[in-house]
């Protein structure tokens, strides 16, 4: 329970809620945007949705580079800790008691140091993933469809690292027998939040008249407003 009512986990499902509404909001009026784009051209509509099908096929590649960024310079300090595990095996016979209680002091140390590098990581992930997010949404805004491209692109790269770093960070923070329970939370809740797609058309399609600028713009607001919260 206090996994669940924790801050980090809070505002974590918040960041994700609200990002998986708004990829599923771009898919479901991307005919619309591009038509408004291109001046009703059905071909070039036609063209620039196969690229952006083409261009989702391509999310799994976002989670890997997302891996690496949580895993910076982890290794390399397990490994150093690892061949000093190894060195003290043979220096512990020798040594007397009191050196075993520095040694242990220095492993949780040392344990200490990886833990918080970890978190670290964690928060350059959700950094570069509401950076990403943010750029997405102002390209979203600009009226051209070779910048739609670049933002097909921002939309597969959101894809992929948005749940890799939300995953992440529950590994990281909470004790593994909580990490069942929070993802299948996680994955209720942004199921749940997701059916504001349907008030969200009917918003567009009737009072605002097929212009959807004043949806997207306060979500653009909401992504700066996460990469302020991320670096506090």
């Amino acid at each position: 329970m206090a996994a669940i009512t924790s801050s980090l986990f809070i505002w974590s499902l918040i960041t994700l809620c609200v990002t998986q509404l708004r990829l599923l909001v771009f898919i479901g009026a991307l005919e619309q945007l591009l038509m408004k784009i291109s001046g009703g051209n059905k071909q070039q509509v036609d063209l620039y949705i196969y690229i952006f099908g083409i261009l989702q096929l391509c999310c799994f590649a976002g989670a890997p580079l997302i891996g690496l960024v949580m895993d910076w310079k982890i290794q390399k300090r397990t490994s150093n800790k690892c061949a000093k595990d190894k060195d003290g095996v043979e220096e512990d016979k020798e040594r007397s008691s009191f050196s075993s209680i520095r040694s242990t002091q220095s492993y949780r140390s040392e344990k200490v140091d990886v833990k918080i590098r970890k978190l670290r990581n964690a928060t350059i992930a959700f950094f570069l993933t509401n950076a990403v997010t943010t750029l997405f949404g102002a390209l979203v805004l600009v009226p051209s469809l070779p910048v739609q491209i670049v933002a097909f692109v921002c939309h597969t790269i959101i894809r992929g690292f948005i749940h890799s770093a939300v995953g992440g960070l529950y590994a990281i923070t909470f004790h593994f027998k909580h990490y069942g329970s929070l993802t299948g939370l996680q994955s209720l809740a942004t199921a749940v939040f997701s059916l504001l797609q349907y008030p969200i058309f009917i918003l567009v399609e009737g009072p605002l008249k097929h212009d959807p600028f004043w949806v997207r713009t306060p979500r653009e607001g909401r992504d700066v407003c996460g990469n302020v919260d991320v670096v506090v």
